[in-house]
Parts: structure tokens; sequence; C-alpha cells
């Protein structure tokens, strides 16, 4: 997962300050015990896969294209960079990185609530 995660261009979380609740260890061994599965057979069609435009285009006025802050130069935040300019929408930067729901949730959660609560 670090080769991954670092071909990717995202820095892993510190994980002296960012551990998980005790009451999560059940759900990150089930994760980690997925790893190989997802790598091995879903993660490869993600590429492969082209969304529809025109669809999305009907409904872009309810999108909301989001990517963390601090990895928006990632490979990760590209599909909704990509999206954005295509469907002639902004992107919203949230508190963090990729993952910043973990890594600030308290921030990300503000946020969201603050980016739902305007009217649309």
């Amino acid at each position: 997962m670090s080769g991954f995660t670092e071909g990717m261009g995202l820095r892993r979380p510190d994980q002296q300050h960012h551990q998980p609740p005790p009451e999560n260890a059940p759900m990150i061994a089930r994760i980690q015990q997925n790893l190989a599965f997802w790598m091995e057979h879903e993660l490869r069609q993600y590429v492969r896969y082209a969304p529809d435009l025109a669809a999305l285009r009907q409904s872009a006025n309810k999108l909301v294209l989001g990517i963390g802050r601090d990895s928006k130069d990632t490979f990760p935040a590209a599909p909704n960079a990509v999206l954005a300019e295509e469907l002639g929408l902004d992107v919203v930067e949230f508190t963090g990185n990729h993952i910043g729901y973990v890594t600030d949730a308290d921030g990300f959660a503000t946020q969201l609530d603050q980016l739902l609560a305007q009217p649309t």
C-alpha cells in the first residue's frame, strides 16, 4: 500500500497523530484483507471507465466535485478536475488531502455541512 500511495503522489497520514478509534479495528482488519482483491480485480477497471458525459451534463446542477486541498495536484484529484472542466463546474477544495474526512474529520464535516446548507 505504501508503494501504491507513493505512486499516486499521495502522502500517507502521520500514523502517530491519526490513529483510528479502537472500535474501528474490526473494520480496518476487513479492509486490509480486501486490499489484495481490490488491487488485483477492481482497481484496474477504474482506468477503463468512461463516464456518460451527456447524462452528467443533464444533472450538473446537482453535482459537487470535490478534492482535497493538500492533494489537489495528485492523480486521484485529476478525474474531478477534468469533469469540472468538461461540465463547466467549479471544484470544491475540501480541507486536508485525499482522505481529509479522516485526517481532518471535524474540518471536513464543517465544510460539508456548510456546502449542503447552501441553497440550490
